[in-house]
């Protein structure tokens, strides 16, 4: 699978100073590619490049001109159990596609970014927005400026190691569910919902509140 993204070809072994991440926010967004994951993973966490994860029409990383994003980062600079992250994605079925330490890590202050993948491109900012909402809610650890659209930029490391339709990956299901107090674990599954005169399948959750607030 191929990831739309803007991927900077500069390498850096530390932090870019305020000069160099004014200019790369310049040029960045003119990088735009598509990579598999490997690649992306490779050149972020191992070769130290940047990267921008959504990608926007225009110049400007900005959230009105927002055009898509399939991935999402995760910042966690106070919380040094890498382990105690892992697993709480794990119990939400969210698979870590690549994880890397941010510059400023040191062994006795970790630092590190956790990247998901959805399956699909996002194209709609409110849906974009609603993913990393609910993404805040669940990591109340994290750092809380990674979760907003316009900041959908990254820089690079070191150390790298909905409810809806069917049309939706099933994790969605648990988000919007922790998202309004519903634990939804082991319960999504192929069920015939009634809507506004419809009867059809899709994947949901037992709660028809859950399936119900979501169909909206």
């Amino acid at each position: 699978m191929k990831i739309k993204v803007a991927l900077d070809k500069c390498r850096y072994t530390t932090k870019p100073i305020d000069s160099e991440a004014r200019k790369m926010r310049i040029h960045l967004p003119q990088e735009e590619n598509y990579y598999d994951i490997k690649t992306i993973a490779d050149c972020v966490g191992q070769h130290g490049q940047a990267f921008l994860p959504a990608t926007y029409n225009g110049l400007a990383s900005k959230q009105e001109n927002f055009e898509q994003c399939q991935l999402f980062g995760i910042d966690f600079d106070d919380e040094p159990d890498y382990e105690k992250i892992k697993r709480k994605l794990v119990e939400y079925h969210l698979p870590i596609v690549f994880s890397y330490d941010t510059f400023s890590s040191t062994p006795e202050h970790p630092k590190y970014r956790i990247i998901l993948c959805h399956i699909v491109p996002i194209t709609e900012r409110w849906l974009a927005d609603m993913i990393l909402k609910m993404l805040k809610k669940m990591f109340p650890e994290a750092d809380k400026h990674c979760f907003e659209t316009a900041r959908l930029d990254y820089y690079s490391g070191k150390n790298g190691v909905i409810i809806g339709t069917p049309h939706f990956p099933s994790y969605l299901y648990q988000l919007i569910a922790f998202s309004i107090g519903i634990s939804e674990h082991g319960s999504l599954k192929n069920r015939k919902v009634s809507y506004k005169g419809y009867q059809f399948l899709m994947m949901a959750c037992s709660s028809l509140f859950v399936t119900f607030t979501t169909l909206y």
